[in-house]
């Protein structure tokens, strides 16, 4: 699975789109009715993944074994809880924090042999297996443009990733366990990237924004391709809440190697998000 280089622009092109339209909106309505854009803002939802993953752990001196973990059980269709906070740094500055975790386990009898950091998996063993994402967004934006019904920030921002895969794998022989070995890896990988944002007031009650970061980054032991986007659409109940519906993509392709081995994670994770908003 390969981060396809057809997303990012994708993404790029929908945020240039959004800037353009946001540079010549008109002055009809304030972005928020009756109080200033620089304000605390929180949300917390759910967000329905789909999740494809790959993984693989090498020793030193062994070709690469990647292992499709939808071919063990991995649930790919699941839902999570996610927050996110924006927070004002001076006239023109934010930040904006993002969170949610995703953590599924599958049993299967292996159809293959495989190999796992030093693990090696045979044909007809029971197989256990849990994959476990912790994903911290921290994007810090610049108020670039700004009109009475929209804004564009950029910036730079960070996905701090916590990745852990562990796999079990047990031989049984007329019901009497054989063999029985486990393997597990963390792995936190920072990944920096570009940010672009918008936000547009399509009517008195309803905002759109839109939000991408891309980089690809090679540095020290790391080897990292980021791409993420979102799209929402929100519904303002009152100058200080909202309901919104929106829909994120998050593609990743980290790799990490010492003098031990290497360790490889590609993770293709989206799907709608539903959440609430209250200003303060």
């Amino acid at each position: 699975m390969a981060i396809s280089i057809t997303k990012p622009v994708r993404y790029l092109f929908a945020a240039t789109a959004l800037a353009l339209v946001s540079i010549g909106a008109g002055a009809d309505e304030p972005l928020y009715p009756t109080f200033e854009r620089q304000k605390w803002e929180f949300r917390v939802g759910a967000f329905g993944l789909t999740t494809q993953a790959l993984v693989g752990s090498t020793r030193n001196g062994r070709p690469d074994f990647i292992i499709d973990l939808g071919k063990l059980g991995i649930t790919e269709s699941t839902s999570e809880p996610w927050v996110s906070l924006i927070a004002p740094l001076g006239s023109n500055w934010n930040v904006r924090l993002e969170y949610f975790t995703y953590s599924e386990s599958g049993k299967v009898v292996a159809t293959e042999d495989f190999e796992y950091d030093d693990l090696m998996v045979t044909t007809g063993a029971v197989v256990g297996s849990r994959l476990d994402v912790d994903l911290l967004i921290a994007n810090f934006g610049y108020l670039w443009r700004t009109r009475d019904r929209g804004e564009i920030r950029f910036g730079v921002g960070l996905h701090m990733a916590n990745l852990a895969y562990g796999v079990r794998a047990t031989v049984f022989a007329n019901d009497i366990i054989v063999s029985d070995a486990a393997a597990r890896e963390d792995l936190l990988a920072p990944l920096p990237n570009l940010y672009l944002s918008g936000t547009y007031k399509l009517s008195p009650r309803f905002l759109a924004r839109l939000k991408f970061g891309w980089l690809d980054l090679t540095y020290d032991d790391w080897d990292g391709d980021l791409a993420s986007g979102s799209v929402e659409l929100e519904y303002l109940i009152s100058d200080r809440y909202g309901l919104g519906l929106g829909f994120i993509d998050i593609d990743m392709d980290v790799s990490y190697e010492d003098s031990v081995g290497r360790e490889i994670y590609k993770l293709e994770m989206q799907g709608p998000l539903l959440y609430f908003r209250a200003a303060f």
